[in-house]
């Protein structure tokens, strides 16, 4: 039992460690603001909420590099 406890709080240090590093404000609040050691995790509301942000993230970053290629190309590129 008492590795288990470890496992999962080594899991949480590393990902809020991991947050700044993956270039997005939203997903790494996330992890700083939920993946607090000792509290409980609701993992089911986490993973479905961070797949929102992500998913969100990916898609802003899509849009900018269409509108970002349209305006340095001067066509369609999406």
């Amino acid at each position: 039992m008492i590795y288990i406890l470890l496992l999962k709080q080594a899991c949480k240090r590393t990902l809020r460690q991991v947050g700044p590093l993956i270039g997005s404000e939203d997903t790494n609040s996330m992890f700083q603001n939920h993946l607090i050691e000792g509290a409980v995790l609701h993992y089911g509301e986490f993973i479905n909420d961070l797949s929102k942000v992500m998913v969100s993230a990916v898609l802003m970053s899509f849009i900018c590099c269409c509108v970002f290629g349209r305006i340095l190309h001067g066509m369609a590129m999406c």
